[in-house]
């Protein structure tokens, strides 16, 4: 039996890529301090821009068999109407 033992050269040695790594430490923490710093930039300098928006349907209310409509005013009117027993039920 003739065997051949292959031996790879292209293999990639884990202390040689640390030591890659190690030399041009100076370089990849530049860059990523740059980058960073970049970003901090970018998000400071653009104005926070939030819109919301909704729409509120009122809803017919049954009173003694009538329906009625119930309009609101204010955003208060609409906190107080919701916490209120009419419609604590009916949520």
């Amino acid at each position: 039996m003739n065997e051949k033992i292959v031996e790879y050269d292209d293999e990639i040695e884990l202390m040689d890529l640390l030591l890659v790594i190690w030399r041009w430490k100076v370089f990849i923490i530049s860059v990523i301090a740059v980058s960073m710093i970049s970003a901090l930039i970018y998000i400071y300098s653009v104005p926070s821009i939030y819109k919301c928006s909704m729409i509120i349907k009122p809803a017919a209310l049954q009173q003694n068999g009538l329906s009625t409509k119930k309009t609101f005013v204010s955003a208060t009117d609409i906190s107080r109407e919701i916490v209120s027993r009419d419609l604590a039920g009916k949520i």
